[in-house]
């Protein structure tokens, strides 16, 4: 139970901080229209908001935050943008980065750890832009053996 509050604080101050240090003060335009996501497994919730395109729930207090900004974010080079993302974070230090192609866009997996009330949670980071928007994929797990599924995303999302 305390691993799901602590989750969701994740995702809500993710919500409210990601991107802010290269954000306008109007409010984006989101892209989720422009896109489709495969299934997710059914341990994995979904949760409406109105400030990201998708949050989904998983087990172990896991969390998929996926968020899009069209018109914004285009001059920032993408390690640029996952650095302003950890850096919303406490003692947030990325440890790998990875670039890659993602449906013939260039992608930047970034995975490191940050701390949340004093533990330590481990992120995955995807970010890519297309179609003058840009696109945030964020995985928070509380254990790094914690079941992912990031890359079932990525394989299975469809854009338009």
């Amino acid at each position: 139970m305390v691993n799901g509050r602590l989750m969701r604080s994740v995702a809500l101050i993710f919500l409210l901080t990601s991107c802010s240090f290269f954000s306008t003060t109007e409010k984006s335009q989101s892209a989720k229209d422009s896109y489709t996501l495969p299934s997710l497994p059914k341990s994995w919730k979904a949760n409406h908001t109105q400030q990201a395109d998708y949050i989904f729930y998983g087990p172990e207090g896991s969390s998929l935050l996926i968020q899009s900004f069209c018109k914004e974010f285009q001059s920032p080079s993408l390690k640029n943008l996952a650095q302003g993302t950890f850096n919303s974070l406490d003692r947030a230090q990325i440890t790998e980065q990875e670039e890659f192609n993602l449906q013939d866009r260039k992608a930047l997996r970034s995975q490191g750890e940050a701390f949340l009330d004093g533990v330590k949670i481990h992120l995955t980071l995807v970010n890519t832009k297309r179609n003058n928007c840009y696109y945030d994929f964020l995985e928070v797990l509380p254990k790094p053996k914690t079941q992912s599924v990031i890359d079932q995303v990525l394989k299975g999302i469809a854009f338009k």
